[in-house]
């Protein structure tokens, strides 16, 4: 079989989906479901998902909840590509851009969430399975009732790190300079501004 005739193989799968997940009133199909369902059919099949993040960029999120309480989360944002390799001609490809985007407490946590999003929206998507109803996140978000933007920015988006060139938000370049006195990219920043 080739490539394109494998992933009709695992789309056959998604019959099986439910939506057994639920939260904040929504019922969803879970990440792990998606993977657990697809995953052996591409082990049986020799397809490899392989996934490449870039120009991933973030920046802060102040408001207040519901609480009235003033809360910071970090926002992530990038490029991501899904590439289905057939294992056995793996010179047989089919390529996908996407976007990425997480949004949590902990900027590690806000790139996990990104991916594990993304993965299963891909997944799903890819495989044409329902959604209609899904949960576009188990996490309530009713409590962010005032975007309070730490800086105005003053930066046209984007603008280039001063010390790699890469391209970085106006809100990443607002903070790097509060807080370094120059423009840097995350990278950079968590390097050191020498």
């Amino acid at each position: 079989m080739n490539l394109h005739q494998k992933l009709i193989e695992i789309r056959k799968e998604i019959n099986n989906f439910v939506k057994d997940t639920q939260g904040y009133g929504y019922n969803y199909v879970s990440g792990s479901q998606a993977l657990s369902k697809v995953r052996p059919k591409m082990d049986e099949l020799g397809i490899i998902l392989k996934v490449e993040t870039k120009n991933m960029m973030w920046e802060p999120f102040n408001y207040k909840n519901n609480k009235g309480e003033e809360k910071t989360d970090f926002i992530i944002s990038g490029e991501i590509t899904y590439t289905w390799i057939n294992a056995d001609e793996p010179t047989e490809r089919e390529e996908t851009s996407f976007s990425i985007f997480g949004q949590q407490d902990d900027i590690s946590k806000a790139y996990g969430s990104g991916l594990t999003y993304s993965e299963r929206y891909f997944i799903l998507k890819t495989l044409q399975a329902p959604t209609d109803n899904d949960d576009p996140d188990s996490k309530d978000t009713t409590g962010r009732k005032q975007y309070t933007p730490t800086f105005t920015s003053k930066y046209k988006n984007p603008q280039k790190c001063e010390k790699c060139n890469c391209d970085v938000t106006a809100q990443v370049a607002n903070f790097s300079t509060h807080k370094y006195g120059k423009i840097l990219c995350f990278k950079c920043q968590k390097e050191g501004n020498n």
